[in-house]
Order: structure tokens, then sequence, then C-alpha cells
């Protein structure tokens, strides 16, 4: 049997949680009205919530991962975080009508609760069914950046909660206390409110395009280790489904050859796609003069420094090529190809980098050494 597609997968899921939310719907709804529980029937509206937002979910992922064309140039994926606030909103709504039930049991009509081992047996039922999905909606959706599956677990998590929160209800009104009841039902629609306040949240700022906190910076200091690059700046980022869409400016010095340009992007996407992220990446490379004129020079008021690190090199014998110098304000930034002999050991070719490295500081103070070693024949 093949390997599936992750659409395919995920379809599956989100259709296994349907027939879950059928399932705890007729449960809750046949005990609810045949003990009078306030609390029980508020689950099973609320299971009815997840059958609709479980519907929801299954449609929008069949369409999400549909790739892009002439009319969405971004791909389906922004349908996932659309979904999901439209689930926070149904979660919004049906706990308000949960609230006013039970505020009006609470004043205004009492209503006389039967309490039987039914009662017990059908929460705790619900509580397995939604731990078993909650689970595998949530690693479904951590494995595929599925924010309409996370929606779906939310549901599934908030359940067990106030599946919970209803058993205690029906342990106290057992004792004599029939208030407990509705209490436990406006408790669950708190809990819901909370739930959706999270999910809506974080739906509305992928849907403004606000991007991930900290990954401009994650983006910012892994492309400017990349030898080559002078300068990183105008990062824009927008978030949709499991696609990170990156926007990036980069400065390399005027002197480097079309190809080497084009090896260093190629170099940025594979660090971007270490981070985590299926990322798509644009960079736009721009020619950084003052490095170009400064290389040679050593910058206003300052020694050349690559005649320096030549002499440097070489007056221990050795070969080096591709050197590239970069400066800031306070320090020079050194990168070169050493070549030395294939039959040195790791230790043998480790202690001459610090050598060199040493020598290179005292001959340009405060500058950051970065060799790289290329094994040569004898």
């Amino acid at each position: 049997m093949g390997k599936q597609a992750p659409s395919t997968i995920k379809q599956r899921v989100a259709l296994s949680s349907v027939a879950a939310s059928v399932f705890l719907i007729v449960i809750k709804l046949v005990v609810g009205i045949a003990t009078g529980s306030l609390g029980i029937i508020s689950e099973a509206i609320h299971s009815m919530l997840d059958l609709g937002a479980a519907l929801l979910t299954y449609f929008t992922v069949r369409v999400s991962d549909m790739p892009a064309d002439t009319r969405y140039n971004y791909g389906y994926g922004k349908y996932e975080s659309l979904s999901a606030l439209i689930e926070a909103g149904l979660l919004v709504a049906t706990s308000l009508v949960i609230i006013d039930k039970a505020v009006l049991r609470l004043f205004v009509a009492s209503v006389s609760i039967e309490v039987t081992w039914m009662s017990f047996g059908v929460m705790a039922l619900a509580i397995l069914v939604d731990a078993s999905r909650a689970k595998v909606l949530a690693r479904t959706a951590k494995k595929y950046n599925s924010q309409a599956l996370e929606a779906d677990a939310l549901h599934f998590s908030s359940d067990i909660l106030s599946s919970s929160v209803v058993i205690i209800g029906l342990v106290a009104t057992r004792a004599g206390f029939p208030e407990a009841d509705p209490l436990s039902a406006i408790a669950v629609a708190l809990l819901v409110l909370t739930a959706s306040y999270r999910l809506g949240r974080k739906t509305v700022l992928i849907l403004l395009d606000r991007a991930p906190e900290g990954l401009a910076e994650q983006i910012r200091s892994s492309t400017i280790r990349i030898s080559g690059v002078t300068d990183v700046h105008n990062i824009r980022i927008r978030h949709s489904n499991s696609k990170v869409f990156i926007d990036m400016h980069i400065s390399v010095p005027e002197t480097l050859p079309f190809k080497q340009v084009h090896d260093i992007t190629e170099r940025i996407e594979q660090d971007l796609s270490a981070l985590g992220y299926d990322a798509d990446v644009v960079i736009h490379a721009e020619p950084d003069t003052a490095t170009g004129a400064d290389q040679a020079a050593g910058g206003p008021g300052r020694p050349a420094p690559r005649a320096s690190i030549a002499d440097v090199i070489t007056s221990h014998g050795m070969k080096f090529h591709d050197l590239t110098i970069r400066h800031t304000e306070k320090r020079y930034m050194i990168d070169f190809h050493l070549e030395l002999p294939r039959d040195l050991s790791v230790e043998q070719a480790h202690g001459i980098c610090d050598m060199l490295e040493a020598d290179i500081n005292r001959s340009i103070p405060h500058s950051v050494v970065n060799i790289h070693v290329e094994p040569i024949d004898r």
C-alpha cells in the first residue's frame, strides 16, 4: 500500500471527527432528555456545534491544499483560517444560548432532574471519545500545520473539560443541590467562550497577515551568517495554511559574480527550510557598493585587510581562495577556503585553523574569522 498524500490523511481524520460528533450528539440527547439534565443537553448542543465544525473542517481541508492558480496566487490556505474563525463564532453563539437557558432555570423555572447511571455513563463515554479524537486531530494538525484541524482538536479538547464539569454537576445534584446542574452548564459555556477567544484571536491575526512571533529575527540571524551576505532587511512574512511566504532583501558585495549570488540565495532557502518551515522564499539581492570599495581599501581610515590576510596564510606555506571580507562599524567578518592535505587528522586541521585565526586577529584586531577547509591531494 503506497504512502498517502497529506491532503488525503487530513480529509480522513476530519471525516472521522464527523462520525464521532454524530455519535456523541445522539447519546447525549437521548440521555439528556430522558433525565432532564440541562448540563447533558448543553453538552449535546455543544456536540451539534462540533458536528457543524467537523463538517466545515472536512470541506475546508479538501479545498485548502489545492495548488495556487491565477485567481489565488498564494493558494487556498487562508480557507483554513476562515473556517476556524467561523467555528469560533459558532462557539460564542452556542455558549450565549446555554448561559441564557441556565439563568432562566436558576431564577425563573426550576426543573426536576433524574440522575441515573446513564447520566454518568454517557458523560464518561463522551470523555473517552473526545480524548481519542483530540489526540489524533492535534497530532495531524501539528504534523501538517493545519489550522482547521487544530480548531477541531480544540473543540474536542474543550469537550473533555466541559464533560468533566457536567459530571461534577450531576454528582452535586444527586447530593441534594439541584442548582449545580445549570451552574455546570454555565461553567461549560464559559470554558467554551475562553477557547473561542483564543481560537478567534489566532485566526484573525493570521488573516491579517501578522508575522509569526520571532520568525523575522530567526530569518535575519540565519541569513546574515552566510558567507557573502553583508546585510538583511525588508523582511516580510505572511502565513497561509502550512506555508510561510517570505519576501526579503539581502546585500552582497557588488564584485560577486552572478553564479555566486545565485548560490547564496539557494543556501538561504535551504537554511530556512531547516528551521522547520515550508517556506516559499523570494529574495531580492542588492549590490553593496560600500563593501566592494572597502574590501580593497579596508574602509575609510582603515588598513587594507586583504593583503594582510594573504600574507598571514602564505607565510605558513598554505593556499587559499574565495576570500570574502565584510566589515561593520566595529569589526571585520573574514571568510575564506583553506586548502589542506586530505591525510591530515581532524585534530591537526583544527589546530592549523586556530593558529591562522589567532595570527589574523593579531594582524587585524577584533576580526571574526570563518575558515572552510577543503581537502586536497599532496
